[in-house]
Order: C-alpha cells, then sequence, then structure tokens
C-alpha cells in the first residue's frame, strides 16, 4: 500500500473554511457579550442600549446611517482595505477611526462603527476587536459552532493542566 504524503500547507479551500469557522466563532462570541445582545424584555426605566450588527450586504441602502459590522480586515486590492464577511465585502476608510487596545492585521477579526458613504466606502469612526470571552464561558455557550463542542475544551484543558511550563 502507498503512503500518502500530507502537505504542509492546505489548499485554497481548507484556507477558506479556517477564515470561514474563525468568523463564525467570533460571531457567535460577539453576539453573546451583553453590548450586542438585544435585550429581550424591557420594563419601565430599566432600559440598556446595545449595539445591533449588520452584515455587509446589509449596508446597501444605509447611506449615512451609523452601522456596527463585525468581519474580517483584509485587503483584497493593493492599497485599499476591505471588511469581509459571509455576505460580502466592503471598502474601509479607516484615516479617521479611533482604535481600541490591540493590534489589527490583515484577516484579524474586527467590530467596526462608522457609516457607508455615497462613494460606497464604509467611514469608521471606531474600530475595535471582538471583546473577550473566558474559555469557560465558551464552553458552557448555548450556542456555537459544532466544530467547538465542550468535550473538547474539556480535553484541552486537562492536557493543558498536565503539561509542564519551564522557564529557563
Amino acid at each position: 500500500s502507498k503512503s500518502e504524503t500530507t502537505n504542509l500547507f492546505g489548499n485554497a479551500e481548507s484556507k477558506i473554511s479556517i477564515y470561514r469557522d474563525r468568523l463564525s466563532i467570533l460571531q457567535h462570541r460577539v453576539q453573546r457579550n451583553v453590548l450586542f445582545n438585544k435585550p429581550s424584555l424591557e420594563f419601565g426605566a430599566v432600559k440598556r442600549d446595545w449595539c445591533e450588527l449588520t452584515q455587509i450586504q446589509g449596508l446597501a441602502g444605509c447611506i449615512g446611517e451609523t452601522k456596527f459590522i463585525l468581519g474580517m480586515l483584509s485587503e483584497i486590492e493593493d492599497g485599499k482595505l476591505f471588511v469581509e464577511d459571509p455576505s460580502g465585502a466592503v471598502p474601509v476608510d479607516i484615516s479617521h477611526a479611533l482604535t481600541t487596545t490591540g493590534l489589527f492585521t490583515e484577516n484579524c477579526g474586527v467590530v467596526a462603527e462608522g457609516e457607508l458613504g455615497q462613494d460606497g466606502i464604509f467611514h469608521v469612526s471606531v474600530l475595535g476587536l471582538p471583546p473577550l470571552e473566558t474559555r469557560e464561558a465558551f464552553a458552557c455557550a448555548p450556542r456555537g459552532p459544532p466544530t467547538c463542542a465542550p468535550l473538547h475544551f474539556l480535553l484541552l484543558k486537562s492536557l493543558q493542566a498536565s503539561v509542564e511550563f519551564r522557564t529557563e
């Protein structure tokens, strides 16, 4: 029998799948966050503000309206930044954006607040990384990608506990 050789570099579909899964995990995590979770019941004076995420394709016809988008920061064309999600991509202008703490690199997940201009460019006023979540909260989340089962989390946690980190 022939032994199959494995390629260290996956094919194009593998790369697409990685980014799609990563964005799905981020989307579920952001939707669980209190800032992006629509209140189900509001009583009297007890109201809280929340931010509604808009898909890229949902920006059409919303010129001049402040919107929040979640996607991957990418450079589809040389010198032009875009935010991509499964529904599409939009060019972004971050030249006047306030940023939160963090390192923004190509293909990182971002939450952007801004307005779509007449020029078709999403003018970002605030650019941030998605809110953090503890591993325990992620493992106990009622919603989440099927590829990230709590069983895998528990296995990973037990493996990490068994490894001793040495510093020299």
